[in-house]
């Protein structure tokens, strides 16, 4: 091989290694998705149970707007 093919290989190598590095998924982007994802599914709950009190209400008949809905 010459200089020039190694050279080559080296730095197609070189660059190969550097995708690799970028694709890399570090324990941070998995906690920073994972809490991402939490919060997304804490405010889906959190809109569900305000949907079923509200329906759990309006079967009841009764109507209780000073009732304090207590969001943690």
């Amino acid at each position: 091989m010459t200089n020039g093919t190694v050279k080559l290989l080296w730095k197609g190598w070189d660059s190969v290694l550097a995708w690799a590095m970028a694709m890399d998924y570090s324990a941070v982007d998995y906690a920073s998705e994972r809490i991402d994802r939490l919060e997304h599914e804490v405010k889906q709950l959190k809109d569900e149970l305000r949907r079923t009190r509200m329906s759990a209400e309006a079967t009841d008949g009764e109507f209780h707007p000073n009732t304090p809905v207590r969001e943690t």
